[in-house]
């Protein structure tokens, strides 16, 4: 009696596959002889697209409890680091652009080097770290400070280096004082005048 139901179940599986297939060469033609749809015909027509931290991945398998984010940038441009402490990897992503692959951690790290050693990134004292605001040729300063002192090496002289650009700091800090002196004294002028003219 067993055997008999478990080939009535068989049976009724096949009548479904087969009804199945039918219907859905049926729908295939339909889409076909109307001319309004033309889907890919198969894995080699789709577009190969690098993989990246978010969409690089079976969204169901991404945890986000197993990232963080090591470094944020600010602006458009400005890059995130995203660490995924489950696979190793670190990701890097630009605020307002198109995300970037992943890579490994060493990769990363080797790369990241490479830029320090080629001051392609400036490294600068935390103290300092605003150096970008007032300082149109600040950067290229320091890098010559850090070329100076024998950087990259074993013969760099870090601690010279680091005295040098906070003197050149101190003065650039001084440049933007009197600067906005300047302007606060023109500010104060400029209201004067406005105050003579309505007066007159």
């Amino acid at each position: 009696m067993e055997e008999k139901k478990a080939d009535k179940d068989d049976d009724e599986e096949e009548e479904e596959e087969e009804g199945a297939e039918s219907s859905g060469a049926g729908d295939n033609d339909d889409m076909a002889g109307e001319g309004s749809y033309q889907g890919s015909s198969g894995p080699e027509d789709e577009e190969e697209v690098e993989e990246n931290w978010w969409d690089g991945d079976d969204p169901d398998e991404i945890i986000l409890s197993n990232f963080t984010s090591i470094a944020t940038g600010h602006e458009a441009g400005g890059r995130e680091l995203i660490l995924d402490v489950f696979k190793g990897n670190t990701h890097e992503d630009m605020l307002e652009c198109n995300l970037l692959s992943g890579v490994s951690i060493e990769q990363f790290f080797d790369d990241l080097r490479g830029k320090f050693e080629r001051l392609e990134i400036v490294p600068t004292p935390l103290e300092l770290e605003d150096l970008q605001f007032g300082e149109p040729n600040g950067v290229q300063r320091y890098i010559d400070i850090y070329k100076e002192c024998a950087w990259p090496g074993e013969g760099y002289r870090k601690d010279e280096a680091l005295e040098k650009i906070k003197e050149y700091r101190k003065v650039i800090e001084r440049e933007e004082e009197e600067q906005i002196e300047r302007e606060d004294e023109e500010r104060e002028r400029e209201i004067k005048r406005q105050k003579v003219q309505h007066f007159d």
